[in-house]
């Protein structure tokens, strides 16, 4: 089979600078992905960026640019209304809203790009629309920065949109242009003040708005998606406080969903111009010549069969043999791609064997701290019986356990005894069910940024994680520590049943803490995300 290959790259003006990011295809694979920045001024694309492009169509015909227009010259319409398309152009943004942009201001953004070309041109509500396609999340306000503009989407209880705008924020240079700017220290500050003040007020009133109009729904969440981060956590701390609403703010990685709309097919593209016509590369040409010698191959052998009228057994058998060759070869090479960890596997794993634990425990044992590694555990326990781990608890354990120990921390018969409860080699429960393997999304090799903004979607407000390493060997892991405060055991099982619920390769791992404390239960555990490189 031929290889086909392909370039997709996506160009976001922010400010006074392009950012540039490249991510080369082979066979729909993302082979090698780049990003870099120039420094822009006026209304025309730099002549280095310009240069840049030609080169890259020039190495690689099948190249397609995409970029973003910003403005507020757009509007969302109901595809039941009729947006004026005398001085508009409308493109869907999902099966019940399109997008209407001032035809004037769509070919500003396309003289912009008239020394290098441009294939797909998209509005900011697009990536905002895909997000929450792809993070439902009802009753929320959504909202996404980009340069001077917050772009904003409320969805419904059915994450259905139902209001729809976009919010002008101050520039820094019109902070410096000001009469309170002293100095760049003192002006920054002053910007953060201002850019914090306009972003709470931009939320209150755009609430007050919608309860106008809409009474029954009540918003319970806002999310703002950002580029570069603005507000610092005592910030959102203090939006959280003022607006008395949870506040989420993350950031975002634009150039992947615009090469996530990129990639679609002609007839879903929602960009509002339509891609330029692609040079027919080496490939393309040499595919119709051997497509065309192959075509005229076949017809001579129908036309000799004809004529003949001499097929015999032995020209079946050989067919079929060659067939049969051909569908081992391709079971040959899915066998050797390498698969994903089987997430639901592991983490029904763990989440077993901390119930099992939870299970065996008397009443007149309590749980201080459990600790779960891949061959042992530990509990430490208080126990209101000095015998009742020799009675009820040792045997249980050691149907899991080639070894179970306790040590006794105190000997005042009047106090509950403190005991830690040590259990080492673990016995694998064998199973006879087949696994079966999770359909896993196939849309190319995740940066670090995104498989943490999909980490951010899953994890509570209360939790925090860092990045603790990454390893390559068949597949990519990176491997995260997380913390996190729950109310209950039930609430770490919930949140397994949810990874398990997810289309990427995503598992608890070994060790799993949890401690009682005096503000729940505090809960460690490594989070890892599997994809192919």
């Amino acid at each position: 089979m031929f290889s086909k290959s392909s370039l997709y790259v996506s160009i976001i003006r922010y400010y006074n600078q392009l950012k540039l990011d490249y991510k080369q295809l082979l066979n729909d694979d993302i082979i090698k992905a780049e990003q870099s920045s120039f420094l822009v001024h006026g209304n025309v694309l730099p002549q280095d960026v310009v240069y840049k492009l030609k080169i890259l169509e020039q190495n690689e015909p099948q190249t397609f640019i995409s970029t973003l227009c910003d403005s507020f010259e757009q509007k969302l319409v109901l595809k039941s209304d009729l947006a004026n398309t005398d001085t508009n152009v409308v493109v869907s943004l999902n099966s019940e809203y399109n997008i209407a942009l001032d035809k004037s201001t769509l070919f500003e953004t396309k003289y912009f790009f008239e020394a290098s070309g441009i294939d797909f041109i998209y509005s900011p509500f697009h990536i905002l629309n895909l997000h929450c396609e792809q993070n439902p999340s009802a009753s929320t306000l959504n909202g996404l920065i980009l340069n001077n503009s917050l772009y904003i989407l409320i969805l419904n209880e059915s994450n259905q949109i139902v209001y729809s705008s976009i919010e002008a924020l101050t520039s820094f240079e019109e902070i410096q242009k000001s009469n309170f700017y002293d100095n760049e220290i003192f002006g920054q500050k002053l910007f953060d003040e201002i850019y914090y003040f306009e972003i709470e007020n931009i939320i209150s009133s755009v609430l007050e708005k919608f309860y106008e109009t809409k009474e029954k729904l009540f918003i319970d969440k806002v999310t703002i998606l950002h580029m570069i981060k603005q507000l610092n956590d005592e910030q959102i701390n203090r939006l959280h406080k003022e607006l008395l609403i949870e506040v989420n703010y993350h950031p975002i990685s634009v150039d992947d969903y615009m090469y996530e709309l990129a990639k679609q097919p002609v007839k879903s593209q929602r960009s509002f111009i339509p891609p330029r016509k692609k040079e027919k590369s080496k490939f393309v040409l040499f595919s119709l010549l051997s497509l065309t010698l192959m075509i005229t191959f076949s017809a001579f052998y129908f036309y000799n069969y004809i004529t003949t009228k001499k097929q015999t057994v032995q020209d079946q058998i050989a067919l079929e043999k060659s067939q049969l060759q051909k569908k081992q070869e391709i079971e040959a090479k899915e066998a050797l791609k390498p698969k994903l960890p089987n997430h639901m596997s592991k983490n029904q794993k763990i989440h077993n064997r901390v119930l099992s634990l939870f299970e065996l425990i008397p009443y007149s044992v309590v749980i201080e701290e459990l600790k779960l590694e891949l061959n042992a555990s530990t509990l430490k326990v208080h126990l209101l019986e000095d015998d009742i781990y020799i009675k009820e608890m040792q045997p249980k354990l050691l149907k899991a356990y080639t070894f179970s120990s306790i040590e006794f921390e105190q000997s005042d018969a009047k106090a509950a005894l403190k005991a830690t409860i040590n259990n080492s080699e673990y016995l694998e429960q064998k199973t006879t069910t087949q696994e079966v393997l999770p359909l896993y999304i196939q849309n190319g090799f995740l940066p670090k940024l995104r498989v943490e903004e999909i980490i951010d979607s899953l994890l509570d407000e209360k939790a925090v994680y860092v990045f603790k390493s990454d390893f390559k060997s068949d597949i990519t892991t990176y491997n995260y520590e997380v913390v996190t405060i729950y109310k209950e055991p039930k609430e770490f099982f919930a949140f397994i049943e949810k990874l398990n619920e997810q289309k990427y390769s995503m598992n608890v791992s070994y060790p799993v803490i949890m401690k009682k404390t005096e503000h729940g239960i505090e809960t460690a555990f490594t989070l890892q995300f599997h994809q192919n490189h």
